[in-house]
């Protein structure tokens, strides 16, 4: 979904687009819906009025997904939501235990992806663990032993799932980074 569009008609098709999800979701057994804010901005919109129609539609699909037991999990994407800030004052605004987060490390894009990481972890219900993030536009490999340090300072109990990015024409290889770095994750962090 896509949040930011400016066009009214479209808008409303986005919002339609993750009600359409909400019962198939429950349906399926699922406990989460991942939803987004929206693309960056075109120059001449208003962010805080993409912001305030982002709110009331976010508040309607919670109340929504309150009503089918599921969780949205608002995933911030290097998108609308830049920051840790952004996205806490977007998720304070809709102020729903169903509105949580999908922490993404690969798309926090600050020099401070970690202290982004410990201001979010307590809003969210599962991640998108990447095996790299980025840190003045240079992806460099996630330091397991301070995510570890962050989870427990936190006390974040939940999944951990991981996800490998990146070109998968050597299938063969990537299964043996996945395997190696999931080893480590399970070494490192538990």
């Amino acid at each position: 979904n896509n949040f930011s569009v400016a066009d009214p008609k479209l808008f409303q098709n986005e919002v339609q687009l993750v009600k359409n999800w909400i019962p198939v979701t429950a349906k399926m057994g699922g406990d989460v819906l991942r939803v987004f804010s929206g693309r960056p901005l075109a120059v001449a919109q208003d962010r805080r009025v993409i912001f305030d129609r982002m709110v009331t539609a976010l508040q309607d699909c919670a109340k929504m997904a309150a009503e089918h037991g599921v969780i949205l999990g608002l995933q911030p994407h290097h998108d609308f939501m830049e920051t840790a800030d952004q996205t806490i004052e977007l998720l304070n605004a809709v102020d729903s235990p169903w509105l949580r987060l999908v922490l993404d490390t690969g798309s926090l894009r600050t020099e401070n992806v970690y202290d982004e990481i410990e201001k979010l972890l307590p809003y969210s219900v599962t991640w998108q663990l990447k095996k790299d993030v980025w840190i003045d536009g240079t992806a460099l490999p996630i330091d397991l032993p301070r995510l570890k340090a962050i989870i427990h300072k936190v006390g974040y109990r939940g999944f951990l799932p991981f996800e490998l990015t990146g070109k998968f024409d050597d299938l063969v290889a990537r299964r043996k980074e996945a395997a190696s770095f999931g080893a480590s994750i399970q070494k490192e962090v538990f």
